[in-house]
């Protein structure tokens, strides 16, 4: 199950960079979308390999349509609230199922933003339409 997630995560990260969108957006969702697949699979031994991915995704807070301007990339956040407790799953040993739930809710937020498109996670362009780079004014002559 973990390997065919991490198989939909690559060809969705390939979808995003095929699609070729104006700014850096295109290179920081991708990238994310490869280390969220790659973590997915791989069940990396170090508590905070979040900080490896996040980084990526906020940097796209000030870009419409970027995956970090979601809700649903706030909502996979939650679980790593200190002080929030989960019945049951509070234990040292635990931990892994918080982080499951962030790292798939991230995985999938990452993954419908490059199959959808800005307009997908808030952004204000029309879904299908790539927004147009700001171009300077022609030379008079």
């Amino acid at each position: 199950l973990a390997v065919a997630a991490a198989c939909a995560g690559v060809l969705c990260a390939y979808r995003r960079w095929r699609r070729a969108d104006p700014g850096p957006l295109r290179l920081a969702e991708t990238g994310a979308g490869l280390m969220l697949s790659a973590f997915l699979v791989s069940r990396p031994s170090y508590d905070h390999y979040l900080l490896v991915a996040l980084p990526l995704l906020l940097a796209g807070l000030p870009y419409a349509g970027s995956a970090a301007r979601g809700a649903w990339f706030w909502i996979a956040l939650v679980p790593q609230v200190p002080g929030l407790t989960w019945p049951w799953l509070e234990g040292e040993r635990r931990r892994a199922f918080r982080d499951a739930f962030t790292l798939c809710v991230l995985a999938v937020t990452v993954a419908r933003q490059s199959w959808a498109g800005p307009a997908a996670v808030g952004g204000r362009v029309s879904p299908g339409r790539v927004p147009e780079p700001e171009r300077a004014p022609a030379a008079p002559f």
